[in-house]
């Protein structure tokens, strides 16, 4: 991928292979997406794809528990603004990455 001012111009070429190997390892998909915020604006097919692939990965994963919610934050990463959090790692139960951020509509002191 290459960037300009941080905004994506281009997209990388890559295999279906490539994309579910990096979309089911944890930590291929957090180098893939490295500190990037707003992910899932990309507009970029493969950032798309990859980002798919996750969403159905931990969806899988999950199968069977309960999130924990806390509205107060949303997922910077796939943009998940119920605030569903894995009970045991916190981390965001649709793409399992910790990139909250506080909600705009946060009800806190």
């Amino acid at each position: 991928m290459i960037r300009k001012k941080n905004k994506e111009i281009s997209d990388k070429s890559y295999s279906i292979e490539e994309l579910r190997k990096n979309a089911i390892d944890d930590k291929l998909f957090i180098k893939e997406i490295g500190t990037r915020k707003h992910f899932y604006k990309s507009e970029l097919p493969y950032n798309k794809l990859l980002l798919g692939m996750r969403l159905a990965l931990i969806a899988e994963r999950n199968n069977g528990l309960t999130p924990y919610i806390n509205e107060n934050y949303v997922c910077l990463t796939c943009g998940a603004t119920s605030g569903e959090s894995h009970p045991e790692s916190s981390y965001c139960f649709k793409c399992d990455t910790d990139n909250w951020s506080l909600s705009e509509n946060a009800n806190v002191l």
